[in-house]
């Protein structure tokens, strides 16, 4: 990926306390793989790099306010996060109690995010940037392109990976600045914890899920589980409800199944956007420029390489 500061930012997820601080709630999970990763000196150097090269910076935190705690369903790192007040903060408006708690940045960051120029998007509720206007403020500012950084991996970054990708940015992962949880019951968030069979089709199955090695699924496989979807949707109080049940059947997450049956509604025209036919002609045209580009650069300097042996020869 080619990376100009006009059209590229860097997104960094989560730096705060609670997930890279040695006193954040959930270092006996992370510190390990933060540690080992020298994460968080790396996304210290991201920033540095950033700032004293014109690349905008673009935050995309995590708070839950005392009014998320009534929500009436959540899966089990949700469970974890409400339960142990990770990230929390006492209300939208309220920074009372905030500086210094586990929902504030990390303190070496905030020389960068805190200079009046960062970007700080909403809050992102569940793990990506569906539920906040990061992609508003990337669009605005005309960012085509995002580095991505932060914590943590399997979780905020891969959500923040899978769906910028879909929003049509292009994304590079910065794999050492970021870091994931290890869990005895949940396993490594780097590594498959259970292998499986689902209609005949090995996969890997993982409580935290899995960054590096994500599972593929055939069409029939995702036609099969959208069909269960719709069969199931009566069943349910709400879509959610439905994916939530389906999900650990097929050995995806509920939110990878969502995007599944978002574009099949696309495929139909039942939802508005690209469709998969469409999606795919898209990605080859721009496959198309950016070798034409490259060629042309490639010619460009071979010109000028010409050019100048032949001025040098009639100098002689």
């Amino acid at each position: 990926m080619e990376i100009d500061a006009r059209n590229t930012a860097l997104v960094v997820t989560d730096p705060q306390n609670d997930v890279l601080s040695d006193t954040g709630v959930a270092w006996a999970l992370v510190g390990d793989s933060i540690r080992e990763n020298k994460t968080v000196e790396h996304i210290e150097q991201l920033f540095a790099a950033a700032k004293a090269n014109g690349y905008d910076v673009f935050i995309s935190p995590h708070y839950y306010y005392p009014a998320d705690q009534e929500w009436l369903s959540g899966g089990a790192v949700e469970t974890m996060m409400q339960e142990t007040r990770m990230f929390g903060r006492v209300g939208p408006l309220d920074l009372d109690g905030f500086r210094g708690s586990g929902a504030d940045w990390l303190e070496r960051y905030k020389p960068y995010i805190e200079d009046g120029r960062t970007i700080v998007a909403s809050p992102h509720k569940i793990y990506g940037p569906e539920t906040n206007d990061l992609v508003v403020q990337l669009r605005k500012r005309g960012k085509s392109r995002v580095v991505l950084a932060g914590m943590l991996a399997n979780l905020c970054v891969e959500s923040h990976l899978r769906e910028l990708i879909e929003q049509g940015f292009e994304v590079a992962v910065v794999k050492d600045a970021t870091a994931a949880p290890r869990h005895p019951q949940l396993g490594d968030g780097y590594q498959p914890v259970k292998r499986t069979e689902f209609l005949g089709r090995p996969h890997f199955l993982g409580g935290w899920g899995s960054m590096g090695r994500p599972s593929r699924f055939s069409p029939e496989v995702r036609e099969r589980a959208i069909r269960m979807v719709e069969e199931h949707r009566e069943n349910h109080a709400s879509e959610w409800a439905v994916l939530q049940s389906v999900a650990p059947k097929l050995g995806c997450t509920a939110e990878t199944l969502r995007k599944w049956v978002r574009q099949a509604q696309r495929d139909t025209g039942h939802r508005p956007g690209l469709t998969t036919s469409e999606r795919e002609r898209l990605k080859a045209l721009e496959r198309e420029v950016r070798e034409l580009k490259r060629a042309n650069e490639i010619l460009r300097k071979a010109s000028a390489y010409f050019a100048q042996a032949e001025l040098d020869r009639r100098s002689k």
